[in-house]
């Protein structure tokens, strides 16, 4: 199972101020939005491998809309008995207490612990906001540009090319997702090609594919796209036999995803020090974390420090 997040008033808005587009058309497109999101998204699905698990989709709903939305998926484990109430919810609540007693810390710890092994949580996609057309992922530009400086680089990448690569285009009612990237050095302006397949409730069809180039400014072109004979299907005997015995096997991309709790741990080592890379600043812009959020990085820190003491 997996839950849609959608903001739609502060969509509708930023897709006024970004996109020019009006509310009417923009609440039409979104509503449309959510029903191919909820039909076509596989339960065990995430857009990307990175860890921030922040994605971007190029959603193109008609011939002449463009959104560009950032998202980020997180999992949860959702308790029916509390109407939708969730794990990672309780143990944020229990950190923003005014007291904390080492011994509530450590049953937080111990239920933090719990959400990290939980085999069966629901898996969250968030619209967040609309981009600008060359806007990238702010907090995935200072990852790239991290793991950039770390290794020798024979291939002219930018943290801003890297971040700017939608995860998902959608184009009328189809989901078409990134599989793989082709870059070519000695192209004047450099020239990147992205390889989409068609993305089903099942999983992604590889029979169908389409290619995109693209440019510095995050502007997609798309190529006549190639049909393949046939579905890639994958001998299942022993598959199926396998998801008999072992109900909450999941895929590697689900134990990498982050939880409720440490995507909101991150978003605030974000705020709390890159608060000074705006671009054109407003005077009136709170500096940082506020006394709220600085409280609660505090506790998550206290958390996390005392549970890598409990694991083995």
């Amino acid at each position: 199972m997996n839950n849609i997040i959608l903001n739609k008033k502060h969509l509708v808005e930023r897709a006024l101020e970004r996109n020019g587009i009006c509310q009417k058309k923009s609440k039409g497109h979104f509503r449309k939005l959510m029903k191919i999101l909820k039909e076509l998204i596989p339960e065990d699905w995430r857009f990307t491998v990175s860890p921030t698990a922040y994605f971007l989709i190029s959603y193109q709903p008609e011939e002449k809309f463009d959104y560009r939305i950032l998202g980020r998926s997180f999992r949860d484990k959702v308790d029916n008995s509390k109407n939708g109430g969730t794990l990672g919810k309780e143990i944020i609540l229990g950190l923003r207490s005014p007291v904390l007693k080492r011994k509530e810390l450590e049953a937080l710890a111990k239920k933090y612990l719990e959400l990290l092994n939980c085999w069966d949580c629901v898996i969250f996609h968030e619209l967040k906001t609309i981009l600008k057309k060359n806007a990238g992922i702010s907090q995935e530009k200072n990852l790239q540009k991290t793991i950039l400086g770390t290794i020798p680089q024979i291939v002219p990448l930018s943290e801003k090319r890297l971040a700017n690569r939608p995860n998902a285009v959608i184009l009328g009612e189809e989901i078409w997702v990134r599989q793989g990237e082709y870059l070519n050095p000695d192209s004047k302006p450099l020239k990147e090609y992205l390889v989409f397949h068609r993305l089903f409730k099942e999983g992604v069809d590889k029979s169908r594919v389409k290619i995109f180039s693209l440019d510095e400014q995050g502007n997609l072109k798309e190529y006549p796209s190639e049909n393949f004979a046939g579905k890639e299907n994958i001998k299942g005997t022993e598959a199926k036999k396998l998801w008999r015995l072992n109900d909450n096997l999941r895929s590697q991309s689900y134990w990498t995803l982050p939880t409720f709790v440490d995507a909101l741990y991150w978003d605030l080592l974000y705020k709390k020090g890159h608060w000074v890379e705006v671009v054109s600043p407003d005077p009136e812009e709170e500096i940082g974390l506020n006394q709220r959020e600085s409280f609660l990085l505090c506790r998550l820190e206290n958390l996390l420090q005392l549970v890598r003491k409990l694991v083995p």
